[in-house]
Order: structure tokens, then sequence, then C-alpha cells
């Protein structure tokens, strides 16, 4: 599937998302979520899906109920951050599902909540096909999220 030369990989998993997501569910870029985990924090996943039916359009932060993925999108500036701190905080919220994609060279590691940390579904490369049923269900190849 090619999606346009001019999407990054974020904007492409969102379109790859978005044809595959049966309502209500939903992915949105960078929207807000107020975590509860002491201390409390905002966090602006890359992407996330979540129920759109209980997304409250007057709040600046959604609360992490209403979320099924977090979604980021690694670069150099927030590898480490995005491996240890952002998937704790949202483990420990509740967030069902993390997904970590890894530019270079192109990898989805999809993780599900065990409890109260994230387990290891699966680790998808460019020409693979990613196949997650849990939280949510997708299918799509890396190599489609490559400009």
């Amino acid at each position: 599937m090619v999606l346009g030369p001019c999407l990054g990989p974020t904007d492409n998993l969102l379109v790859v998302l978005r044809r595959q997501l049966e309502p209500p569910l939903r992915a949105n870029r960078e929207l807000g979520l107020s975590l509860p985990v002491p201390p409390r924090s905002t966090t602006i996943p890359d992407l996330v899906i979540l129920d759109a039916a209980r997304v409250r359009p007057e709040a600046n932060e959604q609360p992490p109920a209403i979320v099924h993925v977090v979604v980021e999108i690694a670069s150099p500036a927030t590898y480490r951050k995005d491996r240890t701190v952002k998937s704790d905080k949202c483990a420990q919220a509740g967030i069902p599902g993390y997904w970590r994609v890894e530019l270079d060279p192109i990898r989805v590691i999809a993780y599900a909540l065990r409890e109260d940390t994230y387990a290891e579904l699966g680790a998808w490369t460019a020409g693979e096909t990613v196949e997650v049923d849990e939280p949510v269900r997708v299918r799509f190849d890396p190599g489609a999220l490559l400009p």
C-alpha cells in the first residue's frame, strides 16, 4: 500500500489505522492525556487509538480510560523516554496497549498490558505483516509507514 510521498511515518500510520478501525474506535494525533500516576502528569503521545464516543471535545486532556493504545514514534531525542518513562506511566494508568515505532530501520513493537506491566506481543520490520488482535485488531506492513 503506497500512501503518499509527502507523508511521514506518523501520518502514514494514522491513515493505515483509520482505514482499519471500526467505530467507535478512532486513531488521533497528539491528543493530551491526563495520567493520574503520581506525580500526576500530562503526556501527548504521537498517536492514540481511542473510543471516539467517549472523547470530551471541550477538554484539553482526555482520561486514560478512553484510550486503547498509545503509539510513540521513537526519535533519537525521545528514544529512551519512549522505551521506559512513557510506557511505564501508560501501564500504571491502565492503558491496554502500547506500541513503539522505530525508524532506522523501521520496526513496530506492540505491547499489551498484563496486570501492571506491558508484555511484548511482537516486533515487525518492513516486508512483514504486523498482526495485532489486542486490544485492537490491525494488519499492516511497517514498510508502508515510510515516506
